[in-house]
């Protein structure tokens, strides 16, 4: 089962320093709502069983993964009509993210918030589309997939890469 799905209109989730696993299906996703927002910052995200992704995007939900660390069996994530990003968990970022959305963070846990990469490991790809969409990776994240880093099924689909920060993917082998 999925350890949380989000639904209606401007549904906010946030994690911050959290594990989420499911042995299998989806972790985190979000499904037939409007303006739903998905956070997570330092957080594992796990499938546990031999096949399942680890986030869902569909419709207009924005899901953010700042500093995460995804281990999954097929997708990192599936995206239909939403935006999935993968990033660094830079102070400024997470702030950004609480000031607009009221994550709810207290000025301690921001202060005491220690930055980190993210890393999305899967043993196929990293992101799939069967709907428009798009993904952004960006800062030190690396994507270390068995097969395809994206895998769009015939979308119209926006996918950025800012390298600058080192963010990298390479499908090879994952044992």
């Amino acid at each position: 089962m999925r350890t949380i799905n989000l639904l209606g209109r401007g549904t906010t989730a946030a994690y911050l320093g959290c594990e989420l696993s499911s042995e299998g299906w989806g972790v985190p996703s979000s499904d037939v709502g409007q303006d739903c927002r998905l956070v997570a910052v330092n957080s594992r995200v796990t499938i546990t069983g031999r096949s399942g992704y680890g986030a869902y995007a569909i419709g207009d939900a924005t899901e953010r993964f700042l500093g995460c660390e995804f281990d999954v069996a097929d997708h990192a994530a599936v995206v239909r009509g939403g935006i999935v990003h993968f990033g660094d968990s830079h102070r400024a970022a997470v702030r950004e993210l609480n000031d607009s959305r009221e994550l709810g963070l207290t000025e301690g846990e921001l202060t005491t918030l220690i930055p980190q990469s993210g890393t999305v490991r899967s043993r196929r790809f990293g992101v799939m589309w069967h709907g428009p969409g798009a993904a952004r990776t960006d800062g030190g994240t690396v994507f270390r997939t068995g097969e395809a880093v994206f895998l769009n099924k015939g979308q119209a689909v926006r996918i950025t890469v800012d390298g600058f920060g080192r963010a990298a993917g390479s499908p090879r082998s994952c044992r």
